[in-house]
């Protein structure tokens, strides 16, 4: 039952039904400590900690990886080490904390490799390029994002390539390559559609509304694009929906209040609201 619990949760999890996911996770966790399951244990809490994370509750997902990390290491589980290592290296990249970033994912990425885990070692190499592009370091940002995306074509991981994808462009679009990065966000969007992964639909939009904006300056199609961006974040409960909205300011304060309003009006009249 346990493991049935933890299980739903996972879905709910996927769906962006969190309130639902933290119940049955809770559920999940009681039983397998009733049980004494140690190993159990560790990954309830560590899709709790995933959550938490997702919501923009650092303090809260570190607390819950800690304690799943404690068990991992009890229990010589390399891989559980690897994967929270790596979780909590993404919230240090969240709060602009490189170094320990750095640290992290280095010790995630040796262990994947050691244990041949393709899949982690992609998404090792993917979180090493955003940092790399965080910095500045475009050049060697892009070594990184490639690394990753061929690894992740290797093992069929869409989602790993979708996001490769959408990191490429950024790197593109940084360099004022806008063909190629519409190009790419474009693709990385298909994926995500296909993959039904509503966070990288919205990425993609947003990314893609950031070059009618930046190069096109075409306000309003930036601004459509940006809206529906907001909408997936927002029914996700993302801390990235505070960037979007800082997006939708910004955009407003170009077209003027008067044009914006005249914008969002037509907008809502195509969309039947």
């Amino acid at each position: 039952m346990a493991y049935v619990l933890h299980n739903l949760g996972t879905i709910h999890h996927s769906q962006g039904n969190y309130k639902e996911a933290i119940k049955l996770y809770q559920l999940s966790l009681k039983t397998k400590e009733e049980l004494g399951d140690k190993r159990g244990i560790a990954n309830t809490l560590y899709q709790l900690g995933w959550i938490y994370q997702d919501h923009g509750n650092y303090e809260e997902a570190v607390k819950l990886y800690n304690r799943s990390l404690k068990i991992y290491e009890e229990q010589e589980d390399e891989s559980g080490i690897a994967s929270t290592l790596h979780q909590i290296g993404n919230i240090k990249l969240r709060q602009g904390k490189n170094e320990e970033a750095f640290e992290l994912y280095q010790q995630s990425l040796k262990t994947r490799k050691k244990l041949g885990d393709k899949g982690g070692m992609a998404y090792g190499l993917g979180q090493l390029g955003m940092l790399y592009y965080h910095q500045g370091n475009c050049e060697k940002a892009a070594e990184f994002f490639q690394e990753c995306r061929k690894l992740s074509d290797e093992i069929g991981d869409k989602k790993s390539i979708s996001n490769s994808l959408d990191h490429l462009g950024m790197i593109y679009q940084r360099q004022g390559n806008y063909e190629e990065a519409v190009k790419l966000y474009q693709q990385s969007l298909e994926l995500a559609i296909e993959l039904e992964d509503k966070s990288g639909i919205a990425i993609s939009l947003a990314h893609i509304a950031d070059i009618y904006e930046e190069k096109d300056k075409d306000f309003p199609a930036a601004l459509e694009k940006y809206l529906v961006a907001l909408s997936i974040l927002r029914e996700l409960n993302s801390p990235d929906s505070k960037i979007v909205e800082s997006d939708i300011s910004r955009i407003k304060e170009k077209m003027g209040e008067e044009v914006f309003n005249k914008a969002m009006e037509e907008i809502m009249r195509r969309n039947g609201a």
